[in-house]
């Protein structure tokens, strides 16, 4: 019987892969052998010296069947107020049970091993008397395996705390998550908030700065009012129709022409830098010539001489700057492609020269572009639908020059220097002294002149 009972177990071992052996020979036993005990059992320790003493199989029966209602003394776990901690410790109290349970497990294998062996060894020196060994008392061993088979699957309380665990590992991903994501909005929040105070600070200061203009401004308009009555007072005696008689016309067509001049001077200095106010020039001109002088001969006579000075040290400023721009500006015009040098002491490039010799006695239509070399355009007869007709003879020798270059319907680019141009003088207000000038000619056609 033990023999088969071996034979039985060696062959169901890899028919459950995962489960021990010996809870399968423990469930094979217990279905193969329901024969009743006999009054001579054997003990573990009177079956065979070495084997295992039932004091540990008592312990974990003890401590694994004794408490019909599950609990465990080492690792009791309340269901309703069970923290990760206590699951924790209790986790760990069963690792430790379970591995005492395995090293039992692996003595008991060893054993029930030389259990067989000798029962082996039995049936072989009698193999006709067929003895009849009595069975040991296995209870206790089935005890154990039956506390080994909950420690191997798990008890109740265990796997709920397991779950616990995982539910509240859970938890803490999902509480890890949204503060994550609250903290993230948190931080676009108090941007948008940084963003937004930024903004009013901006619209602050900008309204501060509205605020400062609008308040120089009304000073302004306070200060112009005033002048205004200031003039009304000055011209009381001003007819309200200067043009009605002749002598009225021609004192209107000489203040005119001064006037003029005035705003030639006053854009000239403008651009040289100074800062001059039309409304301030008008009102010395009026009081001069009404008599109505608000400053003492002494101090106008200073406030001119320190004007005089300004001015001319911002032309002579102004001056330097335009002819070092106007040197780098023929110095890149000679080295194109084309350009010439004229006799004259001009720089050209003939554009298009044209077909048909231009005779000398034919009348010339020519358009002329005139600018300085910064760019600045002082007359452009294309843009203005304009056209200069004469004779070849009746042109200055400078474009004399530059139109026999070409022939009928040709066109040319000349750079001209200060000296053959307008001079240390210049052409206020527009033209600056000592400017190079940039002109860009094109013959439009030709006649035979009448007569």
């Amino acid at each position: 019987m033990w023999g088969t009972a071996g034979l039985s177990v060696s062959q169901g071992i890899c028919a459950d892969e995962g489960v021990p052996a010996l809870l399968q020979f423990a469930e094979q036993y217990q279905e193969t052998n329901k024969a009743p005990s006999h009054n001579g059992t054997i003990t573990p320790e009177k079956k065979m010296e070495g084997a295992p003493s039932s004091s540990v199989s008592e312990k974990f029966v003890s401590s694994s069947m004794g408490n019909p209602s599950g609990e465990r003394s080492t690792s009791r776990v309340g269901s309703a107020s069970l923290d990760s901690v206590t699951v924790h410790k209790a986790l760990r109290a069963r690792e430790r049970e379970v591995s005492a349970l395995r090293a039992e497990q692996k003595v008991l294998q060893q054993a029930l091993k030389a259990l067989k062996e000798k029962m082996t060894g039995i049936a072989t020196e009698r193999p006709s008397a067929r003895v009849r060994a009595e069975l040991p008392d296995l209870t206790l061993l089935q005890q154990w395996v039956g506390g080994l088979r909950a420690a191997w699957r798990g008890e109740p309380d265990v796997r709920r705390a397991a779950m616990l665990v995982r539910q509240a590992n859970e938890m803490a991903e999902e509480a890890r998550r949204a503060t994550t994501k609250a903290n993230a909005e948190l931080a676009a929040q108090t941007l948008t908030l940084k963003e937004s105070a930024q903004l009013l600070k901006n619209l602050r200061e900008s309204h501060q700065d509205n605020e400062r203009a609008l308040s120089e401004l009304r000073v302004q308009t306070r200060r112009a009012q005033e002048a205004l009555k200031v003039l009304k007072v000055r011209y009381s005696g001003v007819s309200d129709n200067p043009l009605a008689s002749e002598p009225s016309r021609l004192g209107y067509a000489a203040g005119s022409v001064l006037g003029l001049d005035v705003l030639g001077v006053i854009g000239e200095r403008q651009r040289w830098g100074v800062p001059v106010e039309r409304a301030d020039v008008l009102a010395g001109i009026v009081d001069a010539v009404t008599g109505q002088l608000q400053l003492s001969r002494g101090e106008l006579d200073e406030l001119v001489t320190r004007v005089d000075v300004e001015a001319g040290a911002a032309r002579a400023r102004w001056v330097a700057a335009q002819a070092k721009r106007d040197e780098g500006y023929v110095a890149q015009f000679s080295r194109q492609k084309g350009v010439k040098h004229s006799p004259m002491g001009f720089w050209y490039r003939v554009d298009y020269a044209g077909s048909g010799v231009l005779s000398d006695d034919a009348v010339i239509d020519l358009v002329v572009k005139e600018q300085l070399t910064d760019g600045t355009v002082i007359q452009d007869m294309a843009l203005n639908g304009k056209v200069l007709s004469q004779p070849l003879s009746s042109f200055p020798p400078l474009f004399k020059e530059a139109i026999r270059y070409l022939q009928n319907h040709g066109a040319l680019t000349l750079v001209v220097p200060p000296e053959l141009a307008y001079g240390d003088a210049g052409y206020p207000p527009t033209v600056p002294p000592n400017a190079t000038m940039v002109y860009t000619l094109r013959i439009d056609g030709e006649r035979v002149a009448k007569g």
